[in-house]
Order: C-alpha cells, then sequence, then structure tokens
C-alpha cells in the first residue's frame, strides 16, 4: 500500500509540475491583427436582431507563460453597400469581476488606423493600466478586434486558482445577455486540472484504506 501512495504521489507531482509547461506549449496570442491565431479558442457569440456596433463574439485565452488574459471581440457592422467609404470608429466596456474587485475595461477602435486603445480602470474608476496598439481588422472590414489584460491586475495568483467573470456592454446591448463569462483554472487547463482532481481523490482514498487497514491490524493484534 505504501508503494501505491509513493507512485500516486509522483504522478500527482509530475502532473501538477507539467500543466503550466503544457499550457505553454498551446498556440500563442499575437496581437497583429491577424486572427487565425483565435480558431482553437473557446468563444461565445450570438446572432440576430443585433444594434451596429454590438458585441456578437468573443474569445479569450488566458496565457500563464506570457501574464496575459488576451481577448477577440467582434461587431456587428453595417452591409458594405451602406456602409459606403464611411469608417465607423467602435467605442465599448467591458466589466471584469474577480478576488481583487471589479475592473472595467474601456476599449477604443479607429479602422483607419487600426489602433486599439485599452484602458483598464479600479472600481473607484481611477486608470490602473492601458495599452494602444494595432490590433485591430483593416478600414475595409473593421468588424473584429483584439487585445490584452494584465493577469495580475486581476488575480493575486494564477498557480493557486483563480476566477473571472466578464461581460460586455449594459442594458439591452449586454452579453452575455445574463449572467458572464467565467474564465478561471479549470477552463485554462481542463484535461490537467480533472487529472489532477481524480489523482488527489485516489490518493485522498488509497490513505484512508491504508490507515483503515492498519488500525484492523492492530485491533486483531491486541485481540490475540
Amino acid at each position: 500500500m505504501r508503494k501505491r501512495i509513493l507512485i500516486a504521489l509522483v504522478v500527482f507531482t509530475f502532473i501538477m509540475a507539467y500543466t503550466p509547461m503544457a499550457a505553454s506549449a498551446a498556440k500563442d496570442i499575437n496581437l497583429d491583427g491577424d486572427f487565425t491565431d483565435w480558431q482553437d479558442k473557446p468563444n461565445l457569440s450570438r446572432s440576430g436582431n443585433n444594434n451596429i456596433d454590438s458585441v456578437v463574439e468573443v474569445r479569450w485565452h488566458p496565457d500563464i507563460s506570457s501574464g496575459s488574459l488576451y481577448l477577440y471581440c467582434e461587431r456587428e457592422v453595417e452591409p458594405d453597400d451602406q456602409r459606403g467609404k464611411k469608417f465607423e470608429d467602435w467605442d465599448f466596456e467591458g466589466y471584469l469581476s474577480s478576488e481583487l474587485g471589479e475592473r472595467r475595461v474601456r476599449v477604443s477602435y479607429h479602422p483607419p488606423s487600426r489602433f486599439v486603445d485599452v484602458d483598464l480602470l479600479d472600481e473607484a474608476g481611477a486608470l490602473i493600466w492601458s495599452a494602444k496598439g494595432k490590433w485591430g481588422d483593416n478600414k475595409y472590414v473593421e468588424q473584429a478586434l483584439e487585445f490584452e489584460i494584465p493577469l495580475q491586475k486581476l488575480v493575486s495568483s494564477t498557480s493557486a486558482g483563480y476566477q473571472i467573470d466578464l461581460h460586455f456592454g449594459e442594458g439591452q446591448d449586454r452579453f452575455p445577455a445574463d449572467g458572464g463569462i467565467t474564465i478561471a483554472t479549470i477552463s485554462t487547463f481542463p484535461i490537467y486540472t480533472i487529472v489532477g482532481t481524480i489523482l488527489v481523490c485516489m490518493l485522498a482514498y488509497s490513505m484512508v484504506l491504508y490507515k483503515k487497514k492498519r488500525r484492523l491490524k492492530v485491533t486483531m493484534g491486541n485481540q490475540i
């Protein structure tokens, strides 16, 4: 039994050590306005009767190796025959909730320059971080953009487990319409978290059986 417990401990330690390495080996996000690297990332979308400039799709990727939460947002735009040569700026807000409190992210996208400005504010409305880059579609598409937020501004630790709830817009333009997008440790490392949980349960069960077996031996020895 001791050998089994030792093996379980070694396997569990390996899984926990391998988890961040496996995450860093996943396909990275490059903030360059080319969105092909988002194809394998989790997403949420909606369709039908959306207002122009409404967020209609969100993708997310918390990258532990870079320490960033990457986000992709897509909006509803006017058809080409209605838009003409008009280039519409896109300003919207997102709301994040975590152990560190409430956060508000302001995003502003200017299609002709492809520049995206991102401001992160705390619950008191004070600016705590900002960034800017050419992270938007070209001006003839002007539908999507990508950006990042430092995870250290949202959670105290990524290795000890975390959860971030996110939604965009307010009122009828809220996305998702109910609740929010939950970004958590288990969504970052789903397979490894599940395997690790199973191993912990197996280890705990083995230890309980081992202690019961020892107590039974002691009891039987006393009766002899």
